[in-house]
């Protein structure tokens, strides 16, 4: 029913979704340079927040820079800094809904081309 689909959706976790539509994680590789979110990324997600989903999930953001699903990768390991990521949050946020990181180690699983 519309009706539902639009109603706010309270998790277990006590987090309420604004509505019960979601953007799906997709690889987007659009890392900038020393593969952290940029103002490409930035605009994209800024630009699906404002279309009104009640949650935006991120595209993989790898936990290792030598552990990489493809190039352009997001990388979020001990090395970067936070303020990239926090601006992102705050791009995806920018529509009043909610943003969660899909976070990935490709184990064996990566292009023979990749370190």
């Amino acid at each position: 029913m519309a009706s539902e689909l639009f109603s706010p959706l309270p998790l277990r976790s006590g987090q309420v979704l604004g509505n019960r539509i979601a953007k799906a994680a997709m690889e987007e590789n659009m890392a900038g340079d020393g593969q952290l979110p940029d103002g490409q990324l930035l605009s994209l997600y800024r630009h699906w927040a404002t279309g009104g989903a009640g949650l935006l999930i991120t595209g993989n953001v790898m936990v290792h820079a030598e552990a990489l699903t493809g190039p352009a990768g997001v990388v979020l390991d001990d090395a970067v800094p936070l303020e990239p990521f926090t601006e992102w949050a705050r791009a995806g946020k920018s529509g009043g809904g909610a943003i969660w990181m899909q976070i990935n180690h490709p184990g064996r699983q990566i292009q023979a081309d990749m370190p």
